[in-house]
């Protein structure tokens, strides 16, 4: 697991550049992600992820 300083997180952190988060890491994300904001993303979105805000967008609006 990518293992960086929740306080250095913002909304612009690149998930591969800045958070060192492979594309394996980003499928157990994604299922911790759906399991945990009890939503349901389709694959096709998280190819469309680069950053945490990007992230934040799809499961607010999985949620609506």
């Amino acid at each position: 697991m990518a293992e960086v300083p929740a306080d250095t997180v913002t909304r612009e952190s690149h998930f591969r550049d800045d958070l060192d988060v492979d594309s394996l890491l980003m499928v157990e994300l994604s299922a911790a992600i759906e399991d945990q904001f009890n939503v349901d993303i389709a694959d096709d979105e998280y190819s469309t992820i680069q950053t945490v805000g990007d992230l934040v967008d799809i499961i607010a609006r999985a949620q609506a």
